[in-house]
């Protein structure tokens, strides 16, 4: 009886990330967008531990992006702390904000993966 009431609980709660769809950053309010392929994700670790995602940049859309290339923060690669699962070679269009004083993109904003 506890294990089924176990399941019948984790079967009510839905996972999901710290955002909701009506917060998200979109085109007025990001710093720059763009489109462009992962070439590299690192972790660092500093006072927080977070991700830089190095983008071959395709197409720019909005902002001061300067040249090929832009590094771009996120906090985690997992949705339900508000990152993205970046993988090299996948291309993305990217939403971008400053924090901390540096670029920074996740899940919070309308960020997505490009089939």
């Amino acid at each position: 009886r506890k294990l089924l009431f176990i399941i019948l609980m984790m079967t009510q709660f839905k996972i999901s990330n710290a955002c909701d769809s009506d917060s998200l950053i979109g085109i007025n309010d990001a710093k720059s967008v763009f489109k462009g392929t992962v070439l590299s994700v690192i972790r660092k670790d500093s006072d927080i531990v977070r991700y830089e995602i190095v983008f071959k940049v395709k197409k720019k859309i909005k902002g001061r992006i300067k040249g090929k290339r832009i590094t771009v923060n996120v906090p985690c690669l997992l949705e339900m702390c508000c990152g993205i699962p970046f993988k090299e070679g996948d291309n993305y269009t990217i939403y971008t904000f400053i924090k901390n004083e540096m670029l920074y993109t996740s899940s919070c904003t309308e960020s997505k993966r490009i089939e």
